[in-house]
């Protein structure tokens, strides 16, 4: 049968997240009071030495010394710092999410695309001479281009160019807006709109080709819509790749002008800050970081995240140390492992169906424990446990069993209540106890012929089974095996 002598501890790390799961709670109220305890001080901190650093008090303490053209003075230096601050922002913004900035301009690929449009009214020309894209076309196109494109630069690739006129005609004095052909009087006018497309290669030209197509479309309905007769056809596509010097001198245009405005800053930083008094230098200073307080918010999402972070970490510390230091099993491979002796059945509690949160972390700890195996319900596996017992019974014709119960918890004690009275149908003499508490019990056990031992998972203690196997040894009654009752 085997010995209980392996004290092994052997860690089970997928077990382990199971538990970890089970106890999400936990995890949840280390995280608030981390959040609580840890991010809420940090970021207070952080705002009031923002706020003690920039605070409208020492503005007055600066100013007081000064007089009003000294203040005048380091406004006029002031406003004009911010000027330059915000061209070399707004250039260097550009650079960094132009497309055409970013865009190389050794691999240029180049997609055109011509439609025909004729139309009964001047209505048509104008619309298409003013067509546009939506906003949204712009956001399909950023997609379609990626490397997180700003939709707003978006227009750069594409251009949209329309030409129309009347065909021969004669104008009637009387009728100065009809057109005289062939002598009937008509509103055709023809035109050409004209789509060129440039990126990287010839499948993002192509889908940018049709959302242009598919607003055209729209644009046809809406005149038509209107009562003016549209007909739109496309008429020819090319496609082409090559080397863009254009884009080649715009970029390095851009890059020369980022380096002028950042030139011009320095020349006027050292020629007006070092004409300024140490009070004055002071005030502008100030001024500077001051305007950067404005913008700047105290960063309370990395805060809270750090304190988040730390209070669940804490406290996965402290249930790992629960679950590797309990003196309990945790797995059902744990009691087969410690003693030695086969599993004769493995009983679930059946389970109210679980909600909330509950269904989605206790569910996937469920699933962990059970590895792919399918759960019989808790009917189904007593009866499959009584049928293994019996027919081992009958094979070895032992007519005294006794069953070591666990009354650890009401579960337990009913599964258990239950097999002994499905058994004694079966076999004459039946008895169950707990020889390690009861000395009556005990002579029970003596007087049988074989022991199965029925252990409740969650309450099971490693010394217990070792000490009721000894008393089994002690007088040469074999353990058939053990039944696992799973109360949780």
């Amino acid at each position: 049968m085997g010995t209980c002598d392996n004290d092994e501890v052997v860690i089970d790390l997928l077990d382990m997240l199971a538990y970890f799961f089970q106890k999400w709670k936990f995890l949840l109220a280390g995280l608030v009071f981390g959040v609580l305890l840890i991010g809420c001080p940090l970021t207070y901190r952080q705002y009031r030495q923002i706020q003690s650093k920039y605070a409208d008090t020492t503005l007055d303490a600066i100013q007081e010394d000064m007089t009003k053209g000294e203040i005048e003075t380091v406004n006029q230096l002031y406003n004009r710092y911010k000027t330059f601050r915000k061209r070399i922002t707004n250039n260097q913004y550009y650079m960094d999410h132009s497309i055409l900035m970013n865009m190389d301009p050794n691999n240029v690929s180049n997609y055109y695309v011509s439609y025909v449009f004729e139309a009964d009214q001047r209505t048509a020309v104008d619309y298409f001479n003013d067509f546009s894209l939506n906003l949204d076309d712009y956001k399909d196109i950023a997609l379609i281009l990626g490397n997180e494109a700003d939709p707003r630069f978006a227009y750069e690739v594409l251009s949209i160019r329309c030409t129309a006129a009347a065909d021969d005609k004669i104008i009637d004095a009387d009728m100065p807006d009809k057109i005289i052909v062939n002598g009937d009087i008509s509103n055709k006018y023809r035109g050409l709109v004209k789509l060129r497309i440039k990126a990287s290669n010839r499948e993002q030209c192509e889908k940018i080709a049709g959302i242009v197509d598919k607003a055209l479309s729209k644009a046809v309905t809406e005149l038509t819509d209107i009562g003016v007769t549209v007909k739109l056809t496309q008429s020819g596509v090319n496609y082409t790749e090559s080397v863009d010097t254009g884009l080649v001198e715009q970029q390095q245009s851009r890059m020369a002008m980022g380096s002028e405005l950042v030139a011009s800053y320095n020349a006027f930083e050292k020629d007006n800050k070092s004409s300024l008094n140490s009070q004055e230098q002071k005030l502008f200073e100030y001024m500077i970081h001051h305007d950067d307080f404005v913008t700047q918010r105290p960063s309370w999402k990395k805060y809270v995240v750090v304190g988040g972070f730390a209070g669940a970490f804490a406290v996965a510390v402290v249930l790992c140390l629960m679950y590797l230091f309990a003196g309990d099993f945790k797995t059902v491979e744990d009691v087969s492992r410690f003693t030695g002796i086969k599993l004769v059945g493995c009983i679930y509690k059946k389970e109210k169906p679980f909600k909330g949160l509950d269904k989605l972390f206790l569910g996937i700890a469920k699933s962990i424990k059970l590895r792919g195996h399918a759960e019989q319900q808790d009917e189904e596996a007593a009866a499959v446990t009584v049928t293994r017992i019996t027919e081992y019974c009958k094979q070895k014709n032992f007519n005294h069993i006794f069953i070591a119960r666990d009354d650890s918890s009401d579960y337990a004690k009913t599964i258990t209540d239950q097999m002994v009275n499905d058994l004694k149908s079966q076999i004459s003499d039946v008895e169950a106890g707990d020889p390690l508490k009861s000395p009556e019990d005990l002579k029970k056990l003596h007087s049988s012929d074989m022991v199965v031992r029925m252990i409740s998972l969650d309450k099971a203690r490693k010394l217990a089974l070792k000490e009721l196997k000894e008393m089994c040894a002690e007088v040469s009654i074999p353990i058939f095996g053990d039944v696992v009752i799973i109360n949780s």
